[in-house]
């Protein structure tokens, strides 16, 4: 097994041999290392926690049954790097799951923490939460290795689930936009009419939906705009939303109506 360690011919140099020759100083470092926090150690005991730490049976061909790798680690005074703590999420309403799994660490396995924000926790890199109500959250993971480095970060997200907010029709003129057509085609665009009294009506007005025969529909060319004259009178005067087939074209549109004036 090659085994890159210092050479003897400058402060600097560096050599590559196979053999216990290379093995020996990279064993008695991690022993100095062991022994530096445990002065009082004896041979035995070094031996034991080199042992514990190693990586077995990794070593090929070996001649001997001792064919484990020294491996140093915080146990034998090497310094720990902290984990790395990572993790995204996808939400349906307000249920929620979260993945840890790109968290990292270069001491064992991790172990995982959550904070979900609304007073809730849990443990494991891959759990679920339903929360009991739309609002803004901060999330916050925390890892730890086996040796206690720890690492947290933290997300902040809102739900809402709230359905979109209806639409609330305008209280001046609007005048529908149509497309070209032909003098037929215009005389026949307003033979059909659906009325809505808006939300914001006065509640005199009901909620019904009518399906009107329109009296006379006038198109204007020049502006590209129509005027209606229908028996609407049930409907007291605010506004409604109008669906117009014209030419072929569907156009809806919210209009004041003015009852008295028919």
């Amino acid at each position: 097994m090659q085994i890159t360690s210092a050479g003897h011919q400058s402060d600097t140099q560096t050599a590559t041999i196979s053999g216990t020759s290379m093995a020996a100083p990279h064993v008695a470092g991690a022993a100095a290392l062991y022994l530096q926090p445990n002065p009082s150690a004896s041979p035995q005991a070094v031996r034991e926690a080199l042992y514990a730490e190693a990586t077995k049976s990794i070593v090929k061909n070996a001649r001997s049954t001792n064919n484990h790798l020294v491996y140093v680690s915080a146990a034998l005074g090497a310094e720990n790097t902290a984990p790395l703590a990572r993790f995204g999420f996808a939400c349906t309403g307000r249920q929620c799951t979260f993945d840890a799994s790109a968290s990292s660490a270069t001491e064992g396995p991790l172990t995982y923490g959550w904070s979900f924000g609304d007073g809730s926790s849990a443990t494991g890199a891959k759990p679920s939460h339903t929360y009991g109500a739309d609002g803004t959250y901060t999330v916050r993971l925390t890892v730890a290795d086996d040796d206690g480095a720890t690492a947290t970060t933290s997300k902040t997200f809102t739900i809402d689930t709230t359905e979109a907010s209806p639409i609330i029709p305008t209280t001046t003129p609007v005048s529908p936009t149509f497309p070209s057509a032909t003098s037929e085609q215009r005389r026949a665009s307003a033979t059909d009419a659906t009325a809505q009294p808006a939300s914001s009506a006065p509640a005199a007005c009901g909620e019904f939906t009518a399906k009107l025969s329109l009296a006379r529909a006038t198109y204007d060319r020049a502006r590209r705009t129509i005027s209606i004259l229908a028996p609407i009178s049930r409907i007291a005067s605010g506004s409604a939303r109008i669906t117009l087939h014209a030419a072929g074209t569907k156009t809806v549109f919210d209009a004041p109506i003015d009852s008295a004036n028919g």
